[in-house]
């Protein structure tokens, strides 16, 4: 797991429990939330937009698991890549962090996770924390 403290992503927050929050945009004139933050609504282009965190939680929209590693990336494959839903209806693409990507269910209950992820083949090279989402603990035991 990721040290909190070290997060640099500015789509990554804290929540007053100490827990990882996407950290999106939302729009009072439109009462509607996005992702990635910007600074107009992309909805209404509305300048009204303020920080909002987005829910931790959601079902599985659609997926695709990939098993050849694209360009530069020294992470986990094959890995799975998607859609999430929120709990609150904004739909964001996102890295799928499973262990059995071929076995993500659509509608399956999803959980934000942050994780490090290698910048290169040794262990000098470093890591970068990254955010993606993760089946539910529950869902994962299953």
């Amino acid at each position: 797991m990721a040290d909190l403290a070290a997060m640099t992503d500015p789509m990554l927050g804290k929540n007053s429990a100490g827990q990882a929050v996407l950290l999106g945009g939302f729009s009072p004139q439109s009462q509607r939330s996005h992702f990635p933050r910007g600074v107009v609504c992309p909805y209404t282009a509305a300048e009204d937009v303020v920080d909002h965190e987005l829910p931790q939680t959601g079902v599985l929209w659609a997926c695709t698991v990939i098993n050849s590693a694209p360009p530069g990336y020294f992470g986990k494959v094959p890995f799975g890549f998607g859609v999430v839903q929120l709990d609150d209806g904004l739909r964001i693409v996102t890295r799928i962090a499973a262990d059995l990507p071929g076995e993500l269910q659509i509608g399956q209950a999803m959980q934000l996770v942050v994780e490090d992820l290698p910048l290169g083949t040794s262990e000098e090279d470093g890591t970068m924390q990254i955010w993606a989402f993760t089946p539910t603990l529950d869902q994962a035991a299953t």
